[in-house]
């Protein structure tokens, strides 16, 4: 799927209505900056409303795509890659702070904030897209810890709400080693 056409089914879904604006705003959202960013290609990208069907996993699919299961609205986020094209798109239910993945390709929210000039000393890893949005899509939120932590290695250093976070995304980072294989004697005969 091209990014163009990712983009476009993200883009059919709703601009949230104004008691979602508000939520957002009561939070610390900003419309220009969190809910709508302008990307340095000149286009702007939304956060939108639409129903979807959480399934297991951590993926979700659109309600107009599948007919398993009840759909529920929830927001969505276009992921980028490191180079800015539309990978995938996020949805997030925010009332039970639910995130997934459509097309399950991307590791973090924000993936193209990984090498880009920073104000900060380091890349603000977020703990969810509520406060991703807040501080208006500068740093990431992770996805899927096992394809995000070699992200994360090489665009270090890494800058974290709390010492408890560290630790969390410290215990994530590190490598475990391979699977370590002895032969047989039949095996070493062969």
């Amino acid at each position: 799927m091209s990014p163009a056409d990712i983009a476009a089914e993200h883009n059919r879904g709703r601009v949230p209505h104004q008691a979602a604006i508000d939520w957002f705003a009561r939070q610390g959202v900003t419309a220009l900056g969190g809910l709508a960013t302008k990307m340095w290609t000149g286009a702007f990208d939304f956060v939108l409303i639409d129903d979807v069907v959480f399934l297991d996993g951590g993926a979700f699919e659109f309600a107009r795509h599948t007919d398993k299961a009840e759909p529920e609205p929830a927001c969505t986020i276009l992921a980028r890659d490191m180079c800015g094209d539309a990978y995938d798109v996020v949805a997030w239910a925010a009332n039970a702070n639910r995130i997934a993945r459509w097309l399950g390709r991307a590791s973090l929210l924000g993936e193209d904030e990984l090498y880009a000039p920073r104000l900060l000393d380091g890349l603000p890893v977020h703990a969810g897209p509520l406060e991703w949005l807040q501080a208006r899509r500068r740093g990431v939120v992770i996805l899927n810890k096992l394809r995000a932590a070699p992200l994360l290695r090489d665009a270090g250093p890494l800058l974290v709400p709390s010492a408890e976070h560290g630790r969390v995304l410290h215990k994530m980072l590190q490598t475990p080693p391979p699977r370590i294989l002895v032969p047989t004697q039949q095996q070493v005969a062969a």
